[in-house]
């Protein structure tokens, strides 16, 4: 996530926090397996003692976030061009709201992941115009103004 972002949302009133997940970024030691990243991401949570969560998710980091969404854990998700989201079998069950973005010109896991992800029942669909796979990083100000949107009408009609 760009820290430029990141204080737009804090500024907002937003609590930001941006780890870097086991296996990449600055994080020593070995990647988690697949099936281990959920669990990591609620451990993690549990530690710091945060129960209202918006989660904003992209690319590989997404296999922390969307097994965790046909459970009751986020206020709402944001996913940039999600990874893995050809494992979402049961769409049904999928009840957090998400914001599914893609960069105009991503033309492979964006578009893929916009198709896979539609038929969850919360979910909304955006595509950021002049950007690529990272969005948030080509086109800051579109990233940042769809998902303040997107916040402010999950505040405006779920309790935060």
């Amino acid at each position: 996530m760009d820290r430029g972002s990141l204080s737009t949302f804090a500024a907002l009133g937003y609590h930001c926090i941006a780890p870097d997940l086991p296996g990449s970024g600055q994080t020593r030691g070995p990647a988690l397996s697949v099936h281990d990243k959920p669990q990591f991401l609620l451990s993690f949570l549990s530690v710091l003692g945060v129960r209202q969560v918006i989660v904003v998710t992209a690319s590989m980091a997404a296999q922390y976030v969307l097994p965790l969404l046909a459970k009751d854990i986020f206020v709402c998700a944001v996913g940039i061009a999600p990874s893995n989201t050809h494992e979402i079998v049961q769409p049904a069950l999928y009840r957090t709201p998400i914001l599914v973005l893609w960069g105009d010109y991503d033309t492979s896991l964006g578009p893929t992941a916009a198709a896979n992800l539609r038929l969850l029942p919360n979910a909304r669909l955006h595509k950021i115009a002049n950007a690529g796979h990272a969005c948030y990083l080509n086109n800051p100000q579109a990233f940042e103004e769809v998902c303040v949107n997107f916040f402010d009408l999950i505040r405006n009609y779920h309790a935060l």
